[in-house]
């Protein structure tokens, strides 16, 4: 009988453990999707609006969804709908973050409907997709500005570089004014002297004054006119205060009134004067006592001469006897208002 052959079973070689594979981000289009209807992939989960869920807001920088988030969260319906209007544009995509952040803060400040329109348009113009990026923000600024306004003295103050113009030993900016304007204005101011030409505190020259509501003719904007301003109208003063402008006192002039005729023969104009008499009379507090009858033969007809202010009428009146006295001749044609205004000036503190 054989002996037992002794079997013994191969060892069973395991292959060794398999290294975890290095974790690695979610590529950019996986990051962006939405995942079962809450935040995309990487941020905190919170569910996501249907303005959110628009391939074309998926599709955008993390930092603008987060801010029409911010946006959409304190809106009203009205406002919700511009702002999908706006963020949905097929041009707004292809801006850089930053144009895209420059839009929604004009949207957050202006959510109407023009505005949105205008923004929309730029978004939507290869033009100005392919523009330098100074130009685009300063195209995105005037969306913010209504029609009536962009070309007015106030948009001017904010939108332009003053030129200063040294009158008579006192420094003036002038802003908005061509090279034949600022001639006609600095000729006409050397009639007068330093004191009175350091009650100007700035000279504004635009196709509309008064706040879009003139095209023609000069506006003194005094102190305490742009107080007047900002409670009357509140809701465009709040837009220019949060776009950061400045409703500075100032001398308004119309290019109108400066192209006039006779000013391009004399390079002098009555608007200049008339209402830099205003500013004077400002300074100074020419017309305290001063009443109708001692202005003469002086007459005006335009503004603040309508009884809603009850000085309006001096003030107006003095402002034309102001402008006559310095054009010469006015002793002649009214002793008695060219009297009132030379004693009126005689107040004035004289410069050592």
């Amino acid at each position: 009988m054989s002996p037992p052959i002794s079997r013994s079973r191969a060892p069973i070689i395991r292959p060794p453990p398999r290294a975890p594979e290095a974790t690695r981000p979610p590529p950019p289009e996986v990051a962006r999707r939405e995942v079962d209807g809450f935040e995309p992939a990487g941020t905190s989960s919170r569910p996501l609006s249907r303005l959110e869920r628009r391939p074309e807001v998926q599709a955008l920088p993390e930092t603008t969804r987060a801010r029409i988030h911010g946006l959409e969260t304190d809106a009203s319906r009205a406002e919700v709908n511009q702002l999908t209007q706006l963020v949905t544009a097929r041009g707004f995509g292809q801006l850089a973050p930053e144009r895209q952040a420059e839009m929604l803060d004009v949207f957050s400040r202006h959510p109407d409907r023009r505005t949105t329109r205008s923004l929309t348009h730029l978004a939507d113009n290869r033009a100005f997709r392919e523009s330098e990026p100074g130009a685009q923000t300063a195209a995105i600024r005037e969306a913010a500005i209504p029609p009536r306004l962009r070309a007015d003295a106030l948009t001017v103050l904010n939108t332009t570089t003053p030129e200063r113009v040294t009158v008579n030993g006192v420094p003036i900016d002038v802003f908005g004014a061509s090279p034949g304007e600022l001639e006609t204005i600095t000729h006409t101011l050397e009639r007068l002297p330093p004191e009175h030409l350091r009650a100007i505190p700035r000279i504004v020259v635009a196709d509309t004054i008064g706040h879009g509501n003139a095209d023609s003719g000069g506006a003194w904007v005094a102190e305490s006119a742009v107080r007047h301003y900002e409670r009357g109208a509140p809701e465009i003063a709040a837009g220019y205060t949060a776009d950061g402008w400045r409703n500075l006192p100032r001398l308004e002039f119309s290019r109108e009134s400066l192209s006039r005729e006779e000013v391009m023969e004399s390079h002098v104009s009555n608007t200049v004067l008339h209402e830099t008499g205003h500013a004077v009379d400002a300074r100074y507090d020419l017309t305290r006592g001063v009443t109708q009858d001692d202005l003469g033969n002086v007459r005006y007809g335009g503004s603040h001469t309508d009884g809603s202010d009850p000085r309006g009428p001096v003030t107006e009146r003095f402002a034309d006897a102001y402008m006559s006295y310095y054009l010469g001749g006015f002793d002649r044609r009214d002793p008695a208002a060219f009297r009132t205004v030379e004693e009126a000036l005689g107040r004035v503190p004289r410069s050592p």
